[in-house]
């Protein structure tokens, strides 16, 4: 009996042993359960803002692209309207030359022009005086012609 009672004892000892193991594991797999819950809400949340931050990239991009675009096209029309306006700079510096030359010559025109008409100004005045001098002459004459 003594080794039934041992046996009897050894096995609700392992009896008890195995339910505390099947508590504990029991517990664990609880734990297990829940830590695997709080992943699965991780990886959702993380997942959902990595498919945020994907689309924000994905946008900013685009809006770079758009600009990168957008200055490139300003770029080109700077650099044609620079074009332009240098062409205009030489085409207004070859007229401000040929208006410079047209004063110029204007200008010793006008000289020419002065002198002529100082010149025959003083014809004019010289012609005056002789004019006077002859009309005194004659009347002197005529005044002599009387007085004979």
């Amino acid at each position: 009996k003594s080794m039934e009672h041992k046996l009897s004892r050894s096995a609700g000892v392992d009896k008890a042993a195995v339910t505390d193991l099947k508590l504990k594991l029991e517990r664990l797999e609880a734990q297990r359960e829940k830590e695997r819950a709080e992943y699965e809400s991780n990886i959702g949340k993380y997942s959902s803002r990595l498919n945020e931050f994907q689309k924000t990239n994905e946008e900013l991009e685009n809006q770079l692209q758009t600009q990168r675009v957008e200055f490139s096209m300003f770029q080109s029309q700077a650099k044609s309207k620079l074009q332009e306006l240098s062409q205009h700079k030489k085409i207004l510096k070859k007229e401000v030359i040929d208006l410079r030359k047209k004063i110029d010559e204007i200008g010793s025109e006008r000289d020419a022009a002065l002198h002529i008409t100082d010149s025959h100004k003083l014809q004019a005045d010289s012609e005056k005086e002789k004019n006077a001098m002859l009309e005194k002459y004659i009347e002197k004459m005529e005044n002599q012609v009387i007085v004979q």
